[in-house]
């Protein structure tokens, strides 16, 4: 840890996950804080710390504190001014501009030349819940990346646990069409007195067509 601080210098360091320190690291982070000093490992000659410090966490720090896994005095010491982020799922605004931004960096790390993002991924990518956050989205960018070998990232380049999403999604729609369609016939039915041919008149098909539309809605 001491080496991290050495390293940054004046400038900054970022201990990322801090809530996953053990107790012991947490005393030996509070003392470098409070006292801007520290010595390298083995050594006596104590050295300035001058950088800024930032440090992130998935875990509620408070209940942390409660259970006794993380010291009070550092939680005060590191919350001097804090940001909450919320979880990818509550801003869904930034998900496509992330997975851009993710498409266009994979495109250089894998000398690939991908444009776009197919309008099926896009609705995955809106739909999907990202209980693993940014992290999850990289990773999934990442992977659509390497396996597309088009200009544009589509449903063969995704894990098939994700597509799940638009299957899902189209049997909802299918449902609601059939019902909208159940609805209008039995409507047309109801004010033509149950005769067919004038409730086919009145939603502008045939008889033949209104029959069949019956028989698999299942109304009779």
């Amino acid at each position: 840890m001491n080496g991290k601080f050495e390293i940054a210098g004046s400038g900054s360091i970022f201990l990322d996950e801090i809530g996953d320190m053990s107790i012991k690291t947490q005393a030996k982070m509070l003392r470098v804080l409070e006292e801007k000093q520290f010595s390298r490992l083995g050594g006596s000659e104590l050295i300035k710390a001058n950088c800024r410090v930032i440090a992130a966490t998935n875990k509620n720090l408070t209940e942390m504190i409660k259970e006794g896994s993380f010291r009070e005095d550092l939680y005060f010491r590191c919350s001097v001014i804090t940001l909450h982020l919320p979880p990818l799922r509550e801003r869904r605004e930034d998900i496509i501009p992330l997975a851009e931004y993710f498409l266009s960096h994979f495109n250089r790390v894998y000398s690939k030349n991908i444009k776009d993002i197919s309008s099926e991924v896009r609705t995955i990518l809106l739909e999907h819940k990202w209980t693993g956050n940014i992290r999850e989205l990289k990773n999934f960018i990442e992977r659509a990346v390497i396996f597309s070998d088009v200009n544009i990232i589509d449903m063969k380049d995704i894990p098939s646990q994700y597509k799940t999403i638009i299957t899902n999604k189209s049997e909802n729609l299918d449902e609601k069409f059939k019902e909208i369609s159940k609805n209008m016939i039995l409507e047309a039915l109801a004010k033509t007195n149950g005769v067919k041919k004038k409730a086919a008149t009145l939603l502008h098909i045939n008889r033949k067509t209104l029959y069949n539309r019956m028989k698999k809605l299942e109304i009779k």
